[in-house]
């Protein structure tokens, strides 16, 4: 997803850099009533849709709409854009269903976040606690290569760490499985209107 963290610090921005993440992700998780639905096309498209002229958008704002719902329809956007990624991967690349989802990352540390994504994707999700993956990963590489660890399978076995376990609420999951239709129309209805404004 091309702008899931951008999407994020982009929100962050436009309040004035005022609401932290921790302030704006409690107000999110206490947001019930009113919630828009946000593509997260800031920048483009790309899969499993690809455009260019493709731009961000709230959709079903309201007077009572509040900042910590526009914040949840931004979580459950990127989440939105994730699990469509994800079917382009079983139904284009004919891969199958995957068992769980495991994630990395900084932001992954937002539970409400990854809650909100075993949700969607109906899917038990892992957090890994490794918050620097990539330099990890380095590391382990170059452990290999200098001989400390015999193989890739030693040089994870050496800093494997339990992740944490979520797992789908049924409720929520059909809730947010109708919230993912909408988001589905949604962005072939504007698409159109994005094309004209680019223009």
């Amino acid at each position: 997803l091309f702008t899931a963290g951008a999407a994020i610090e982009w929100f962050q921005q436009q309040l004035g850099g005022k609401a932290d993440f921790a302030t704006l992700t409690e107000e999110a998780a206490g947001a019930h009533h009113a919630i828009p639905i946000f593509l997260p096309h800031l920048v483009r498209s790309l899969t499993p849709f690809p455009d260019a002229k493709a731009a961000g958008a709230f959709v079903g704002l309201r007077s009572t709409t509040t900042q910590g719902a526009m914040f949840r329809a931004v979580l459950e956007g990127i989440a939105f854009e994730e699990r469509a990624i994800v079917e382009a991967m079983e139904t284009v690349a004919g891969q199958p269903r995957p068992k769980e989802i495991i994630t990395i990352g900084i932001r992954m540390q937002n539970r409400l976040l990854a809650q909100i994504k075993a949700d969607v994707y109906g899917l038990p999700l892992k957090i890994s606690p490794v918050r620097e993956a990539v330099a990890l990963g380095v590391a382990l590489l170059a452990g290999i290569g200098t001989g400390i660890y015999a193989n890739g399978s030693a040089a994870a076995a050496a800093v494997r760490q339990e992740e944490i376990s979520l797992e789908p609420r049924p409720d929520q999951a059909k809730e947010l499985e109708a919230r993912y239709q909408v988001y589905r129309d949604l962005f072939s209805q504007v698409q159109p209107i994005n094309h004209r404004l680019y223009r």
